[in-house]
């Protein structure tokens, strides 16, 4: 597997029983497939990649939005510390690790903050830059097998999609269930309903 792939060679042939495959071709279109969802979630290339997420903290700020959730625009893997600035004074107060929850809670990477029913405040503060994280924020880490199963499966359908149109001439149409040709552009409908598990605004991965 390329670096910024997120699947192998062998995961397209697995899906094309019987098929002689182009090994050039088919690293060329695992790679497209890669960038396009890349691209669908805005992210730079390679972010859901084994071994992409920083090893070192980043400081990122976020706008508050007054409710007891707070949506990430980003993927948070680890928390070193959680600020807010209540008032939009610049000054920001840390929270201690019990004022709030990381969700999903069972696994990273993490994409909403819930705040605890413990903590002395109710809601995050509806103020522009109001918190402030130190953490690793990435998509994921580890080996190959760290490529979340969504991302990956999209990948696959993507690549044989790509690699079975360059073998029709790059004819992107299809007969739907009433014999009417159908044509699909960018990622197809089933992708796209997969990656809807993983976007950046609260969606459980």
């Amino acid at each position: 597997m390329a670096a910024n792939s997120y699947c192998t060679s062998q995961n397209i042939i697995d899906r094309l029983p019987g098929v002689s495959v182009a090994p050039t071709i088919l690293t060329s279109c695992i790679e497209a497939a890669s960038r396009m969802i890349d691209n669908h979630f805005g992210y730079p290339a390679g972010y859901f990649a084994a071994g992409a997420s920083p090893a070192d903290d980043a400081v990122k700020y976020f706008d508050g939005n007054g409710q007891a959730q707070f949506w990430l625009d980003d993927m948070l893997l680890n928390v070193t510390t959680l600020e807010i600035d209540s008032d939009g004074d610049g000054t920001y107060e840390a929270l201690a690790a019990t004022d709030y929850f990381l969700h999903p809670y069972n696994a990273a990477p993490y994409t909403s903050l819930k705040v605890s029913n413990s903590s002395d405040i109710s809601v995050w503060p509806k103020i522009q830059q109001g918190i402030k994280i130190t953490g690793l924020f990435g998509g994921v880490a580890g080996d190959v097998t760290a490529v979340p199963a969504q991302i990956r499966e999209a990948t696959i359908e993507t690549a044989t999609r790509l690699y079975k149109m360059g073998a029709q001439a790059f004819e992107d149409g299809a007969r739907g269930d009433m014999g009417q040709i159908v044509y699909t552009k960018g990622l197809h409908p089933t992708v796209l309903e997969i990656l809807d598990n993983v976007r950046r605004h609260g969606v459980i991965i």
